[in-house]
């Protein structure tokens, strides 16, 4: 048999977007592979009625937030190592 490479491990992976349905497997794939998670979600009022879903991953940090707002973008990126976007706007 093979043996399995060891996970990669780049630091703070920011997922815009993470709480969709898209987002939300992402973060949770990339939780599996010891990534550090950081979600930046709007919570979409025709989603998620503004509020955290029960399906968010609790090992991921949550940011509600809009990825239009440029000082909480900046903010939310300095650290992160690689980006995800999947938010819509």
């Amino acid at each position: 048999m093979g043996t399995k490479m060891p996970r990669a491990r780049i630091g703070k992976v920011l997922v815009t977007g993470g709480l969709g349905f898209i987002g939300s497997w992402t973060v949770d794939k990339l939780i599996e592979r010891d990534y550090e998670v950081v979600v930046l979600d709007n919570l979409t009022y025709q989603v998620h009625r503004g509020t955290m879903p029960k399906y968010a991953n609790p090992k991921a940090k949550h940011i509600m937030g809009d990825i239009r707002d440029r000082e909480l973008l900046k903010e939310t990126i300095k650290d992160a190592e690689g980006i995800i976007h999947l938010a819509h706007r």
